[in-house]
């Protein structure tokens, strides 16, 4: 049985943020509804689990540390 759209995104960005675009290719891939994936992406985006900005100062960050 296939999880909740939800609770796959959940799951698939627990350890490390993605980006919108990459959650969106993720779900798609896993074969659930275009309306599926705008509700949870909506849903995510207005809880902040999912924000483009935030990552890519994660991003440039964990870059910047590195050297």
């Amino acid at each position: 049985m296939k999880k909740d759209c939800l609770e796959y995104a959940l799951n698939y960005i627990y350890n490390y943020p993605k980006t919108e675009a990459e959650l969106i290719i993720q779900l798609k891939k896993k074969g659930y509804l275009e309306s599926e994936i705008n509700k949870t992406i909506s849903f995510l985006k207005h809880k902040n689990y999912v924000n483009d900005n935030n990552f890519a100062e994660i991003y440039i960050n964990g870059e910047v540390g590195k050297k």
